[in-house]
């Protein structure tokens, strides 16, 4: 894929995002739990098991 392609697709592609950004809902109950585990309880864990 040439330069002087590349780049309309990434504005294309990038404006795509935003959009969806814009009109997807806030994060549901299961997607905060989801970030807590994965980012808080699980690393702690870990550094528990780790320390034993």
């Amino acid at each position: 894929m040439s330069n002087s392609r590349l780049a309309p697709e990434l504005e294309r592609r990038l404006e795509q995002v935003e959009r969806e950004a814009e009109t997807s809902p806030r994060l549901a109950a299961k997607d905060w739990l989801f970030l807590f585990l994965s980012g808080v309880a699980f690393p702690a864990l870990l550094l528990i098991w780790g320390g034993m």
